[in-house]
């Protein structure tokens, strides 16, 4: 945000929703106030294209009545993560709990 001259006012973290299966969806809700357009474009190419995984979902411009080249500019970032595979974690093991039972007796 810095590189493109963009400060980010408010950020604010949904909780973690799931997406399928396999994947974690992660929202944030971003502010940004004062804003041309030119550094705003740049901000969210650069974070889409970024090594990460991240997309805007939401996006609301308002010009500023003050600053008629400034904008406030209202997003939400979304990401995914691939959850761990837990395939073994699923059934419980049958063994374990007869082995537990014969050390008691």
């Amino acid at each position: 945000a810095h590189e493109e001259q963009v400060q980010i006012d408010e950020s604010t973290e949904r909780p973690t929703t799931p997406a399928g299966r396999r994947y974690a969806q992660h929202d944030v809700d971003l502010k940004v106030r004062q804003v041309d357009l030119q550094s705003l474009s740049k901000f969210l190419r650069r974070v889409e294209t970024g090594p990460r995984l991240i997309m805007f979902t939401h996006l609301s411009i308002k010009r500023r009545y003050s600053e008629a080249d400034k904008m406030d500019v209202e997003l939400t970032a979304t990401a995914f993560e691939r959850l761990k595979d837990d395939k073994g974690k699923k059934k419980p093991d049958g063994k374990a709990t007869d082995n537990v039972d014969r050390k008691d007796k």
